[in-house]
């Protein structure tokens, strides 16, 4: 049984919610160029919970995730990253809308970057801090 601590800490988001991939956007655009991009179709993600919510789903799930890993670290077997790359997709849903999480990608505008000086910087809400 988990612990109270770690109860509360998985349920925030249900007290809290997440933030629109709309607000994430605005906050992390004035530092660079964001692409929003969905991974996990929802009816994937609802099949996978389902599936490990069962010990032959659990177990299956369990050679999947090591067959993946395995082939995603090997050097070499392109092929096998091919396919490694094939059955995540699949397993993903080929992360078709509507999608469960959502990834936000920033690169970066060097006027934003943070400087080596370190005169002033901008705080991960757009608000500039200046060294003291």
């Amino acid at each position: 049984m988990p612990s109270d601590r770690w109860r509360s800490f998985s349920t925030e988001h249900l007290e809290h919610g997440f933030p629109e991939p709309a607000e994430i956007e605005a906050a992390l655009r004035p530092h660079g160029r964001v692409r929003l991009l969905g991974n996990e179709s929802l009816a994937a993600h609802e099949r996978i919970v389902r599936a490990e919510a069962w010990r032959p789903g659990r177990e299956a799930a369990r050679l999947v995730r090591a067959a993946l890993a395995g082939s995603a670290r090997e050097r070499g077997r392109p092929r096998a990253r091919r396919a490694a790359r094939a059955v995540l997709s699949l397993v993903r849903g080929g992360d078709r809308p509507p999608t469960y999480r959502t990834i936000a990608v920033l690169d970066v505008e060097p006027a934003t970057a943070p400087s080596a000086e370190g005169a002033s910087e901008r705080d991960g809400f757009g608000r500039e801090e200046h060294e003291r």
